[in-house]
């Protein structure tokens, strides 16, 4: 059942189970910039009345309450909803207890004194993941009856349809997929139907994007560690694994995995074991995985990114996403759903935009979108907030697409030999015509979207300063070559056309 629009626009909820005050007001303070609802229980049987009637989207819960302990009240939490993410929250935090609060698919366990950052961290990203359980990913429908509806797999041509079949065929197997496509195809959105359509559905959806780790910090996000493991490591950590109990993980492009990474993810979807950085007891999991890669699989084995036995642990379930360019038939289609959905954006007053103008249309069928639909989305959304009537006309796309044009030309090598060289001020936003419309549109992913922005930018001129060289640029960015890499293939970017154009 799709969420209303009012219930999407409402605060997010935050409960706090904790009979000491100070706990509440330090989160107020804490989450005070954000839009946030914060409820407060000084008992475990309030608390859960507070779960049924407020419906929180994170609770954080204290281990030393008045009437219960906070183990009881997650046993409780879990029978009532079973997918609200839980932060247990402690001052007399033992290993036992840490695990055992794990194995009720609490979201993190988090000691007292509470580490401030962490702990806005962790609320965000369960958030997130309550987000990506709760939205759901429909299958083809009539798009002129649910403007509202949220995330959908949008497509009727011959590629997509058997798209749509195999989600069907492994929804209900317990097998390891591996989904592979262009960025901006819709793995994730695939990843998220196959699970809601699955019986795991009432478990937990977890998702880790391999790239936005480094070091062994990315092995501990995956399977947690133990104090001292490594320089930084000074408490024990449960990882994804543990947390996602009998869910699913989401693992996105593990093409930046080391060997020796995919070596233990191998052993787990072999043995469902796997052990803690710097820990030796074995683990035992029941998540199912579901990992991602923009590449194909065969080519990655081909060039020792994947390991091949990984690989064929991996080949009894592998799912191609084609690019829009395969699939230009659905333009019509995912045009007129984009639309819908965006129509109302920044329109507190005044009519929603019904259609598009030939012109407009003509524009978007024609342009080749390598960024998928992804871009297709973004161009539109941009394009709406900027348009004045009911009709979306040439005129305003025509700032959007081009923005994505010129992007297009600079990261896939379509410039002319003759172009100029690119200046510094190609790639410097004007942020006040960029952040504006979406303040008037009352958009809660500012700060995301801006990053994006910044980031397509600040990476096309460090590899110009560097002439294309990776590692230099991982350094002058703080970041590993793999996580570069990852955001060069996410971009786009064709390193040699770059550096070839600015010494010309």
């Amino acid at each position: 059942m799709t969420d209303s629009p009012e219930s999407r626009k409402r605060k997010h909820r935050i409960l706090v189970v904790d009979d000491d005050p100070l706990i509440t007001l330090m989160v107020r303070d804490l989450l005070s910039s954000q839009s946030f609802e914060i409820i407060s229980a000084a008992n475990g049987q309030e608390g859960l009345r507070f779960v049924k009637e407020r419906r929180p989207d994170v609770v954080l819960l204290d281990y030393m309450l008045p009437d219960l302990e906070g183990l009881e009240v997650l046993k409780q939490i879990r029978v009532k909803d079973a997918r609200l993410p839980v932060l247990f929250i402690t001052a007399q935090g033992t290993s036992d207890m840490a695990i055992e609060a794990m194995k009720l698919c609490a979201f993190d366990f988090l000691p007292k004194p509470l580490n401030l950052d962490r702990l806005e961290h962790q609320i965000s990203q369960a958030i997130e993941n309550r987000r990506l359980m709760r939205v759901p990913v429909e299958l083809p429908c009539n798009l002129t009856e649910n403007k509202q509806i949220g995330d959908q797999l949008v497509g009727n041509c011959a590629a997509m349809q058997e798209v749509y079949k195999a989600i069907g065929r492994v929804a209900l197997q317990d097998v390891p997929i591996l989904l592979y496509g262009e960025t901006g195809t819709g793995k994730e959105l695939v990843a998220r139907a196959i699970y809601q359509h699955g019986h795991r559905a009432e478990n937990l959806f977890l998702k880790v994007s391999c790239a936005d780790f480094s070091g062994p910090w990315l092995e501990s996000e995956l399977f947690g560690h133990e104090a001292g493991a490594f320089p930084g490591a000074t408490e024990q950590r449960v990882g994804r694994f543990e947390q996602c109990g009998n869910g699913t993980l989401l693992i996105e492009e593990i093409s930046t995995l080391s060997f020796s990474l995919q070596s233990k993810l191998l052993r787990v979807i072999r043995d469902r074991k796997f052990e803690r950085a710097g820990g030796t007891t074995s683990i035992q999991t029941g998540a199912n995985v579901i990992l991602t890669t923009s590449e194909a699989p065969e080519e990655l084995v081909a060039s020792d990114v994947l390991r091949e036995d990984l690989y064929y642990a991996l080949s009894g379930f592998i799912l191609r996403l084609p690019p829009l360019r395969d699939r230009t038939e659905d333009l019509p289609l995912l045009i007129e759903h984009f639309v819908n959905r965006f129509s109302n954006i920044g329109r507190s007053y005044g009519p929603e935009v019904a259609r598009v103008s030939p012109e407009a249309m003509e524009m978007l069928l024609e342009y080749s979108w390598p960024g998928n639909v992804a871009e297709l989305q973004s161009v539109l959304k941009r394009a709406l907030i900027e348009t004045k009537g009911v009709i979306l006309l040439s005129d305003y796309l025509k700032n959007a697409l081009q923005e994505g044009i010129e992007d297009s030309s600079l990261y896939h090598g379509e410039a002319n030999a003759g172009s100029e060289p690119p200046q510094s001020s190609r790639y410097l936003t004007n942020w006040q015509s960029f952040v504006e419309p979406r303040i008037q549109a009352e958009t809660d992913t500012l700060y995301a979207d801006a990053l994006s922005e910044m980031e397509n930018h600040l990476l096309s001129l460090i590899l110009i300063q560097t002439k294309g060289n990776q590692a230099q640029a991982a350094r002058l960015l703080g970041i590993t070559r793999a996580s570069l890499r990852k955001k060069i293939q996410t971009l786009g970017l064709q390193i040699e056309h770059i550096v070839n154009t600015k010494e010309d």
